[in-house]
């Protein structure tokens, strides 16, 4: 009987090993954890009062490959835009690629929960006195549409 039970215990084990070495499994839970990870990011930049992304500016960078300073001040102002469409585009891949059930399937589920967490951010920030971004609601849900085709 004891041999039994062990032979059953050891065959569950290497069904586990063998689940365990899937690169499908960890890609997904590889996704999930970064999906977590840039949610909490991202919900430390939406809660601030206001955020100054020109300390994110590469300046020294951007003025030795010869940008002029007006470009600099262009880009500056409208770099939030960029980092938009970055969350936009990544959140989207991640949420479709961790394949959460009944969230990310079918993968428009995904789209439309991201395109409405866009805009309830933007919403969001208006209730704080941030200001509603219609540009900026904008950028993000065209990136994530074009997540969503790349990836569909």
């Amino acid at each position: 009987m004891f041999n039994f039970e062990l032979r059953q215990f050891t065959d569950s084990v290497r069904c586990n090993e063998s689940i365990m070495t899937d690169p499908q499994l960890y890609r997904k839970w590889f996704c999930r954890t970064a999906l977590c990870c840039l949610i909490l990011l991202m919900s430390s930049l939406v809660f601030r009062q206001s955020y100054n992304f020109a300390h994110w500016v590469p300046h020294d960078y951007l003025r030795s490959i010869g940008l002029s300073y007006s470009a600099l001040l262009y880009f500056e102002q409208h770099a939030d835009k960029l980092l938009h469409i970055v969350i936009a585009f990544t959140l989207t891949v991640l949420l479709i690629c961790s394949e959460i059930e009944k969230i990310s399937r079918p993968k428009h589920r995904a789209l439309i929960l991201i395109v409405t967490g866009l805009i309830l951010v933007e919403l969001l920030q208006f209730q704080i006195g941030r200001g509603f971004g219609v540009l900026d609601a904008g950028v993000g849900i065209l990136a994530s549409y074009w997540a969503f085709s790349l990836i569909k």
